[in-house]
Formats: C-alpha cells, structure tokens, sequence
C-alpha cells in the first residue's frame, strides 16, 4: 500500500517535514502557505491517486478537489491529533471515495 510518509532522512527545507507548520498557516488563510504545500506534495499525491484511479484526467481532476478541501477544511486540522500528511491522506481518501463508477464501487470483476 503507498502511503504519504515523508522521506526517513527530513531536511530543514524539505516540505514533507515542515507540512504541519505550512498546514497550520493554511488555516490562517495564507495563500502562499497552500501553494507552498501544494508545490511540496502534489507530485506524491497525484502519483498516490493516479495508481488508484488508473485515468490520468480524473486523477488530475482529484487533485484539484484535494487542494481546494484542504483550504477550505485546513482550519479543522490539529496537529495534537495527527500529522499534516496523514490529514492529508484522509483529504485524499474521502476524495476518491467521492468518485462515481470508481474501483471501489466497480463491480465488473464479479467478486
């Protein structure tokens, strides 16, 4: 299973490190905090939804959805209760359940 763990070995400027501080200004309603962290976790989150959706353009277009609940939802993110990258992977998951005629409702395979 892929998942939105930072690399084992953090930099200071490394985005996957410092994503609860970027998230946390996010929820201040700091622009550059969110393209900040989109520039920092696009790349991993697109490719984490690309694998599950198969179609380049619906993964796109989850994407999108992503970004725009983590800034409008970003105020209900507490780093007491969890990382910024497992909030976002929760962000990404009630995304994709969201997809109509997806893999997880697609009952083609007769299973």
């Amino acid at each position: 299973m892929t998942t939105l763990a930072p690399p084992t070995r953090a930099s200071e400027d490394d985005p996957w490190a410092t994503a609860d501080d970027v998230l946390t200004r996010v929820a201040t309603g700091d622009r550059l905090a969110l393209a900040e962290l989109y520039d920092g976790t696009a790349g991993r989150v697109f490719g984490l939804i690309r694998r599950t959706v198969g179609d380049p353009i619906v993964a796109e277009a989850v994407l999108q959805g992503v970004y725009v609940d983590v800034w409008t939802h970003a105020p209900k993110f507490d780093a007491r209760r969890g990382s910024a990258l497992l909030w976002l992977g929760g962000v990404v998951r009630r995304r994709l359940l969201q997809i109509p005629g997806g893999r997880e409702h697609d009952d083609s395979s007769g299973v």
